[in-house]
């Protein structure tokens, strides 16, 4: 979650519902909140950071623009820094 996720999940423009928090995300189901979640951005870097990893890239899913389940997911590259 980032502006721009929750300014379409306002707007909604996403099939994904997410308006229930739960701890550093949000989840579109309070019953079961592991059914769908979305980790706040910026947490979710901290802590790949936190435990020593490089984020590389971060990869940004269609499921914020397209109202459909044929949605792409965000992904993250993070790797172990080589030891000199």
């Amino acid at each position: 979650m980032n502006d721009e996720t929750r300014a379409a999940v306002e707007a909604g423009t996403p099939i994904f519902d997410l308006r229930y928090r739960h701890g550093p995300c949000v989840t579109f189901s309070r019953e079961d909140p592991t059914e769908g979640l979305a980790y706040d951005e910026e947490h979710a870097l901290a802590t790949l950071r936190g435990a020593g990893l490089v984020v590389e890239t971060v990869q940004y899913g269609t499921w914020r623009r397209v109202r459909s389940y044929a949605i792409e997911h965000d992904w993250v590259v993070a790797h172990k820094p080589a030891i000199a």
